[in-house]
């Protein structure tokens, strides 16, 4: 339970004095916090909402559960999701299917910090319509470029020639 103190005089004096979990629980982002034997210290609502998992389900279980491409390279799960910034992670549903989201650099940047903090985006439905319209003649591919506009023009032509 929060309990609210006397406010500061300014409004950043006001955040100073928020908790950094609470503010944490609040975001509308799912963030996921790994300890250095590569268990999960925390996630938020956000996290457990987007692989459908009930309150506290993965605390403390290993990173690797339901981080199915989790890079492990150097050892250590934890010590390569410090680098994992901008990748795209495939996380394990509880129903069986992959989530695919694009990482965050680690909150905490100092390599003597005993945490990595990673906020995650859910991209699956981008790459799979992405992947939609590259599968489409004449369409736009996963970089959202349009084909070649004379294979257009000559699909145009043809088309009229036909009729």
């Amino acid at each position: 339970m929060e309990r609210r103190q006397t406010p500061p005089p300014t409004i950043v004096g006001y955040l100073e004095q928020l908790p950094a979990i609470v503010l944490l629980d609040r975001l509308p982002v799912p963030f996921v916090a790994v300890q250095p034997d590569s268990s999960i210290a925390y996630v938020n609502r956000e996290f457990e909402q987007l692989l459908g998992y009930e309150p506290a389900m993965l605390t403390g279980v290993a990173i690797e559960t339901v981080w199915a491409n989790v890079p492990t390279a150097g050892g250590s799960a934890f010590a390569e999701l410090q680098n994992y910034a901008g990748t795209i992670a495939e996380l394990q549903h509880s129903d069986d299917y992959l989530v695919r989201a694009i990482v965050s650099r680690s909150v905490f940047v100092r390599e003597d910090d005993p945490i990595v903090l990673v906020a995650v985006h859910d991209v699956t439905e981008q790459l799979w319509i992405d992947g939609q319209r590259a599968a489409v003649p004449g369409g736009f591919g996963a970089s959202g470029v349009p084909a070649d506009e004379t294979t257009q023009f000559r699909n145009a032509t043809e088309r009229g020639a036909a009729e």
